[in-house]
């Protein structure tokens, strides 16, 4: 009898530390399996709406609205689901996400697997701003044969260009900028290239 109740006992006490083990075992396997298909989903997610260009609006609320419904579509699974934003910058392409998944243990109780995500969506980078070289001679005889400029800037393009004042000779005065083609400079346009300026004087 004393024999019956200790093997009893050890089958009672094997049932429950299997029963925990399995409910850690399954949270743990659970969690294991969020977090490793998680990131790929999130970013996968957040790529494809990036790109389609849809988002032209200040707010990134439409921008949230897509994402939880593309997500939820992504995570193959038919446990309960919750998802929190923690931070979203639609216009930075940054989105924090926890996501909270509910599911029942082999006993009936409820678990739930949380894991964290944050996610940087690299936009293509813009191309470097282009700037061009203007120069200002005393001479067209300077200009031609390669004598240092009396100015020099960069200037960017589409910019327009502020002339310098006109530099001071003995025995004359400076009348106006001209363009390497003889003709007079106009400074109301935009720069799309470089350029060179010489003094015509009276």
């Amino acid at each position: 009898m004393k024999n019956i109740m200790m093997i009893a006992s050890y089958m009672v006490i094997g049932a429950l530390t299997f029963g925990i083990l399995a409910a850690l075992f399954g949270r743990e396997a659970r969690s294991t399996e969020l977090e490793s298909g998680l990131s790929s989903v999130v970013e996968e997610t957040v790529e494809n709406l990036m790109l389609s260009g849809n988002y032209e609006i200040e707010e990134y609320h439409f921008f949230l609205a897509d994402f939880m419904e593309n997500l939820s579509v992504l995570l193959d699974t038919d446990s309960d689901i919750i998802i929190n934003v923690i931070k979203a910058d639609n216009e930075k392409g940054i989105l924090s996400v926890e996501i909270e998944e509910k599911y029942r243990h082999i006993n009936g109780r409820e678990g739930s697997a949380i894991c964290r995500k944050t996610v940087l969506f690299n936009r293509p980078l813009e191309e470097p701003e282009r700037s061009f070289q203007i120069r200002f001679y005393r001479t067209k005889e300077e200009l031609e044969n390669g004598g240092s400029s009396y100015k020099s800037c960069l200037v960017s393009e589409g910019d327009v260009i502020n002339a310098p004042a006109g530099p001071e000779q003995e025995g004359t005065a400076f009348r106006r900028w001209m363009e390497e083609n003889d003709a007079p400079a106009d400074f109301t346009q935009p720069v799309t290239e470089d350029k060179n300026y010489y003094a015509q004087w009276n």
